[in-house]
């Protein structure tokens, strides 16, 4: 999680912890151009895709994708795995797209 704030941070955002176990997000990320939540996790099992991400993490996807309504903010997953690295995917109500262009997405 803190690789994840600093890359924030060298993107011009201010950036805080977040800990509240009925909301499944790690970082509020906030900037003039707006705010982002991310959900910042590590898997032992490579995550090359979406489909691979829903597999693996399908509860906190699925409630992130009920929040993302709700809250008219971008929410973002970001996943570490050994083999693949970080990959960073935008949860939408109707599920999940990879950022082709992260991270000049931050913008």
């Amino acid at each position: 999680m803190y690789e994840a704030m600093d890359l924030l941070r060298a993107h011009g955002y201010e950036t805080a912890r977040m800990s509240e176990p009925k909301i499944p997000l790690n970082i509020v990320a906030m900037k003039k151009s707006g705010r982002l939540f991310v959900l910042a996790v590590r898997s032992r099992l490579p995550v090359p895709s979406a489909a691979k991400l829903y597999e693996l993490f399908t509860g906190r996807v699925d409630r992130l994708r009920s929040l993302v309504e709700r809250v008219r903010e971008r929410i973002m997953i970001w996943v570490y795995s050994p083999a693949c690295g970080w990959r960073y995917y935008h949860v939408y109500p109707g599920g999940l797209r990879y950022d082709l262009d992260f991270p000049a997405s931050l913008g």
